[in-house]
């Protein structure tokens, strides 16, 4: 079995400092990397 942990933020409560604050702090960078990846060939923003 597989466990996955999913982020979702809820409105306001991101500030202009924080965007990034995941990719900065995981302990897999590359991990992070990917998604941002796979978000960018899905044609949406960093």
């Amino acid at each position: 079995m597989t466990t996955a942990v999913l982020i979702c933020p809820g409105r306001g409560t991101c500030n202009a400092p924080e965007p990034g604050t995941l990719a900065r702090h995981s302990p897999d960078a590359a991990r992070m990397a990917r998604f941002g990846t796979l978000r960018a060939a899905a044609g949406r923003k960093p």
